[in-house]
């Protein structure tokens, strides 16, 4: 497998389009993947896609939380019908679900995470033990 390429160190800048709850989550997703030993300023994109993503999807979340799963949709004849923010925010959550893997912020994509090329693998005692036991059979 070939090197990984280098990748400028850093915390990205946020986007100035953001408003006040986009750039908390920004504050709050660079913290994480920092922590992870992970972020870069090659990622000021797709963070700004997760946090976009995000920001949108709790929007969705709130509409239909006040305005309920079923609406009224023809006001002449009182006749209901399924939210259109339902839809809206079933759309983001699976696009968020993708961009939650992407970053390693569910306990399945961190056992996948490598940090500038580490293997994982030698330090998970679950996996050194399993290879141990196979050797022995």
């Amino acid at each position: 497998m070939p090197d990984p390429l280098p990748v400028p160190q850093g915390r990205p800048e946020c986007p100035d389009h953001f408003d006040a709850e986009a750039r908390k989550e920004w504050d709050y997703a660079c913290k994480m993947i920092e922590h992870m030993g992970v972020l870069s300023m090659a990622d000021r994109v797709a963070v700004e896609m997760f946090v976009d993503t995000y920001t949108r999807w709790r929007l969705a979340c709130r509409s239909v939380d006040e305005e309920g799963s079923v609406i009224e949709v023809n006001a002449q004849t009182g006749g209901k019908g399924v939210n259109p923010h339902m839809k809206i925010r079933n759309v983001l959550w699976a696009q968020l679900h993708d961009l939650l893997g992407d970053f390693g912020f569910t306990p399945v994509a961190r056992t996948r995470l490598r940090v500038n090329g580490e293997k994982q693998e030698e330090d998970d005692p679950l996996i050194a033990m399993m290879a141990a036991r196979s050797v022995r059979n």
